[in-house]
């Protein structure tokens, strides 16, 4: 996932650098190491390292050793962030559109509206002088109608309570809630699946995209009717895997941050969907190597249909293991 530090969060708000080193240590230390372990992707801005972080010293300053002797360990830790990738050297903001802070106009805070592009997840620098960014979500106001919601950590208890909560997919089955489907997160070492849970415990588990079952053992009265769920939103199964498992996709080849190629389980048409940011812009179909109905940007389209002849062979693979007759 994609990170971008808020640079605006640093606002010369400590009183001087052995405050900043104590807030680095206790604080956004313990934060970035963990978020830096887990494949995550760091974004700064380019220019980050001139922002004040008292009345007189900059982050540069501080990162060097022109002020604060003794802060070697800290240093050396935090010139990592040198490494990272600056956002703004490939930004995903549209300047043809409108952003805006919602909460909060009197900001301009483009790290957050680069964030809203991406995986709308942002690390802010916090301290009680300049609050303005505790917030554990932040919404972005987009051509004045759309918003989205970007989730922001000012530290390391503030990222766990967000990656519990994505560690796992529930979907409730019933009305009564005694059944549900859930994705989890660690299951590097089996094939893509989903459990049920009956009354809050692991009553078996159906692979994807198949559906080949495994250890059924909620109550056999009710078989029939988790069957015909399932098969109905399988499409919304498979996402929920997609989503915890990004780098596991079951129905789709990732070209790109803006491009991918989705099969469609639904269809047996052999054809592939082309989406562009997340929305269906065209379609391929194999047996007249051609794009129909397009409305991503024109001027992709040849990098698109390169892609497509180099990657011909995997795309007919996924069709059609997606498509074995049961």
């Amino acid at each position: 996932m994609d990170l971008i530090i808020n640079d605006s969060s640093l606002n010369q708000q400590y009183r001087n650098v052995h405050e900043f080193k104590q807030y680095l240590e206790n604080i956004f230390i313990p934060l970035y190491t963990t978020v830096t372990q887990e494949k995550n992707v760091l974004f700064s801005k380019s220019d980050l390292y001139s922002s004040k972080i008292t009345s007189q010293d900059t982050f540069l300053d501080f990162l060097t050793g022109k002020v604060g002797k003794g802060l070697t360990s800290q240093q050396k830790l935090l010139s990592l962030i040198h490494s990272s990738h600056y956002w703004d050297l490939d930004s995903k903001i549209n300047n043809t559109v409108f952003y805006q802070w919602k909460e909060n106009t009197d900001f301009d805070v483009k790290a957050l509206y680069e964030a809203s592009e991406r995986d709308k997840l942002l690390i802010s620098f916090y301290s009680d002088s300049f609050d303005v960014f505790k917030q554990s979500s932040m919404t972005v106001l987009k051509s004045h109608q759309e918003e989205i919601v970007v989730h922001n950590f000012i530290d390391l208890p503030s990222y766990e309570v967000f990656s519990k909560k994505e560690s796992e997919k529930k979907i409730i089955i019933d009305h009564t809630k005694q059944y549900h489907a859930v994705v989890y997160k660690n299951e590097d070492n089996h094939p893509p699946h989903f459990h049920i849970l009956y009354q809050g415990k692991k009553s078996g588990a159906y692979q994807l995209p198949g559906l080949e079952e495994r250890n059924i053992s909620f109550p056999a009265r009710d078989k029939k009717k988790i069957d015909e769920w399932i098969k109905v939103n399988l499409k919304q199964l498979i996402n929920c895997w997609n989503t915890v498992h990004p780098d596991r996709l079951i129905d789709r080849i990732v070209i790109n941050r803006e491009y991918c190629l989705v099969v469609s389980l639904l269809d047996n048409q052999k054809r592939i969907e082309i989406e562009y940011c997340g929305c269906p812009s065209a379609t391929y179909l194999f047996d007249m190597k051609k794009i129909s109905n397009i409305s991503f940007p024109t001027k992709d389209r040849e990098k698109i249909e390169k892609f497509i002849e180099e990657n011909e062979g995997k795309l007919i693979d996924l069709w059609n293991k997606l498509h074995i007759k049961k």
